[in-house]
């Protein structure tokens, strides 16, 4: 088992961080967005159904919600976790179901209303969650060595059965 040092750990903690808020900023954006179109009336690029898109955003939302607090009741901690969960809800089958869960909530939020530029702020915000869930599976192989490769092989990063 690799050990990480302490610098290892606040650069792999910053990098983790970064990516965070850079998400976060993006659906911040996509929010702000639909707020403005509906102030200033502003023309979506297609129509698309609302109850669909509405339904998406809530159905990210409440999951993650209800993996943050399966992986709360387990670890003290949920950015240093001491303990790997790997057993309740999508954590079965996906190692960031509460990433899968944002990456729902903001297509929702783009299908709201979809422009090129809501459509350019969605794909940056897939590609922080893929960042962010690449360098904390880092995190998680180094500090679960034993438990981490196993429940590698059998889960995906995001989406069950696919990637």
């Amino acid at each position: 088992m690799a050990v990480l040092s302490d610098k290892d750990l606040v650069t792999l903690g910053d990098h983790q961080l970064f990516w965070w808020w850079f998400k976060v900023a993006c659906g911040a954006v996509l929010i702000a967005t639909l707020v403005l179109s509906s102030i200033y009336n502003l023309t979506p690029w297609f129509d698309s159904p609302t109850r669909v898109s509405q339904s998406l955003v809530v159905i990210g939302g409440l999951s993650a919600i209800y993996h943050y607090l399966q992986l709360k009741s387990v670890n003290l901690n949920v950015q240093q976790p001491d303990v790997l969960e790997t057993q309740y809800g999508l954590y079965r089958f996906v190692r960031h179901p509460m990433y899968l869960s944002d990456g729902v909530s903001y297509t929702g939020l783009f299908l709201l209303f979809p422009t090129m530029a809501t459509a350019g702020v969605l794909l940056f915000a897939l590609l922080a969650l893929i960042r962010q869930s690449k360098a904390e599976d880092q995190y998680l192989a180094d500090h679960f060595a034993d438990q981490f490769q196993p429940w590698k092989e059998q889960s995906k990063m995001f989406v069950p059965w696919v990637y």
